[in-house]
């Protein structure tokens, strides 16, 4: 006699039972997955240590601002100005006002004008030769030159002293023989008084010998009879 096993008839398997299982086995709280289950998901909770990490970044948070506090007190005044080209220049021009009142101090106990303060170019640097480049720039009427003058020197002195008005100088250099090695320029400095730029030289140039002066500079193109100056004319009712 064959015995049959007695099998429980289930329900048949649907994919709607399948997804409901994993749902449940994910902890879900058996919705469907999507945005609303892992929503509804269960969320890890905060434990010690993530509380102890939490309390060190505050607490060092909270140092770090006592810390800037404490430098900004303690910070001399004037100190949050950054000490920097500003300042040295501003020195650097200073030192130079002084260097000239003390040059004209020591002319004065001469009783003597010193050589930028005369009526007329000093005599004892005589100019060879020029050679003049211009750059004309019309839609703001302006221009950068570059001068190189051949100078001969006649009686030894460390000021090089020309007419110059209303420019701005970008660099000043003093070769010897324009081959040789440069002389060291100290500063230099207007005039207005008389009109002239004055380069003051770290040592007297030699008699006899030649130099070139080289001199790169920028200006307006001035709308007056001064300089390099600009003036227009009408022909057949149009200004040219």
């Amino acid at each position: 006699m064959a015995l049959e096993e007695k099998r429980e008839k289930r329900p048949p398997v649907t994919p709607m039972m399948i997804e409901e299982e994993a749902a449940l086995r994910n902890g879900s709280r058996g919705l469907p997955p999507g945005p609303w289950a892992e929503a509804a998901g269960p969320r890890p909770r905060t434990t010690e240590r993530h509380i102890a990490v939490h309390k060190r970044l505050v607490l060092g948070f909270a140092v770090s601002i006592l810390a800037l506090l404490a430098v900004t007190m303690i910070a001399p005044p004037g100190a949050e100005q950054p000490a920097g080209r500003p300042e040295e220049e501003a020195r650097g021009g200073e030192a130079a006002e002084e260097e000239e009142e003390e040059e004209e101090e020591e002319w004065q106990r001469r009783r003597e004008l010193p050589p930028w303060a005369r009526p007329r170019l000093p005599r004892y640097l005589r100019p060879l030769h020029y050679n003049l480049m211009l750059n004309a720039f019309m839609e703001n009427f302006t221009f950068s030159g570059e001068v190189n003058v051949q100078l001969e020197v006649r009686n030894a002195s460390r000021y090089i002293v020309l007419h110059a008005h209303r420019m701005h100088i970008e660099a000043v250099r003093v070769a010897e023989d324009k081959l040789a090695g440069g002389v060291r320029v100290a500063r230099t400095f207007f005039y207005p008084q008389t009109q002239v730029f004055v380069v003051v030289l770290n040592r007297s140039l030699e008699v006899q010998r030649s130099y070139n002066l080289k001199i790169i500079y920028n200006a307006l193109i001035e709308n007056e009879l001064l300089g390099f100056f600009r003036s227009s004319y009408v022909l057949h009712g149009e200004r040219r």
